[in-house]
């Protein structure tokens, strides 16, 4: 599957999402939105779009064999581990180091480098987001392993749920609705995302009715939230909604401006944070906090236009960094 620039905007736009808008955002004390309804479900809708992309891009992994498993898991281990481990890791060291512990206890940390921290709560902050992916990594193969295939997926998910129902109230629900993102992305027929490139309507069309789903969820989101499993289907159904609208007004993007101007200069910063984002997001709590203290030894309060004018663009080439010197030595180990 070759690259493909549209998908580069939709994790960019993710991306930016959550670690330039909701997570900078805590970081002044002037800004706050975590109780924002409408920003809550934008964040619940980026990580829902991110993790279909995930699952979306493995869809050239075949399952024949054995090795093809062992490819597989080689490959997302080169491209996954080392640097989340290394982000864990650090975060694990300093933090303690400086008494304010980023994980609740040694175990937290254990269960979250082995992609398990979803079924032990809490989880720990940031971190648990690719923990959870790691764990969608290990069972990909066994969901869709030729031999067998259907026995596989019917033991394999009975015992995945009778594992959570077991731990009811000790696992993170947002398991289901990830995973349903994660496996509707790697399940779904190309054909599907070749329609939505094909009708641009269709974007604006599903824009505006999640744009009304927002709506129904500040007005009547008492009710929605009075029971745990209408509130996980809203929230899949709202970010389906909106992960469709943004992959198609995407494509509807691109298009125009490849037959414009060809995507010039916009289309580079785009593969530019593309590329850097996977380190942006293991990242990018190291170099906020560092960017913090600095502000503090210098008694300066950081402002909005401080976060934009220096964090944002020291993360984002810090991350960028981090990610090419990473590949030239994973080529040179090869």
């Amino acid at each position: 599957m070759k690259r493909d620039i549209a998908l580069d905007i939709v994790r960019v736009i993710c991306t930016l999402w959550i670690v330039c808008v909701w997570h900078l955002s805590s970081y002044s004390d002037s800004w706050d939105i975590s109780q924002s309804i409408i920003c809550q479900n934008l964040t619940r809708a980026s990580l829902f779009c991110f993790m279909f992309l995930s699952g979306y891009l493995l869809k050239k992994y075949r399952f024949e064999c054995l090795y093809d498993v062992g490819v597989f898991y080689k490959k997302r281990f080169l491209r996954f581990y080392p640097l989340f481990f290394v982000s864990a890791l650090l975060l694990f060291l300093v933090s303690n180091a400086i008494g304010k512990p980023w994980f609740n206890s040694n175990s937290q940390f254990v269960l979250c480098v082995l992609g398990l921290s979803s079924f032990s709560m809490p989880q720990p902050p940031t971190l648990w987001f690719m923990s959870m992916l790691m764990f969608f990594y290990i069972i990909t193969p066994l969901l869709n392993y030729n031999h067998k295939r259907g026995l596989l997926r019917v033991i394999l998910l009975f015992f995945l749920f009778l594992t959570l129902f077991l731990r009811k109230g000790q696992f993170d629900i947002a398991i289901f609705q990830y995973g349903f993102a994660y496996f509707m992305g790697f399940l779904l027929p190309i054909s599907v995302v070749a329609r939505l490139r094909e009708t641009p309507f269709l974007g604006f069309a599903l824009l505006v009715f999640g744009i009304v789903l927002l709506l129904i969820d500040i007005l009547f989101g008492d009710i929605i939230n009075t029971l745990n499993s209408i509130k996980i289907l809203f929230i899949i159904f709202l970010s389906s909604v909106f992960t469709f609208s943004l992959l198609s007004l995407s494509y509807f993007i691109v298009n125009k401006l490849s037959a414009r101007t060809g995507g010039g200069i916009l289309f580079h910063i785009v593969q530019f944070i593309a590329y850097s984002s996977f380190a942006l997001y293991l990242f990018h709590r190291h170099i906020y906090q560092s960017l913090e203290f600095v502000c503090e030894s210098l008694q300066i309060a950081p402002s909005i236009i401080i976060l934009y004018l220096v964090f944002v663009p020291i993360a984002i080439f810090s991350s960028y960094c981090i990610q090419i010197i990473y590949d030239k030595l994973i080529k040179l180990l090869k």
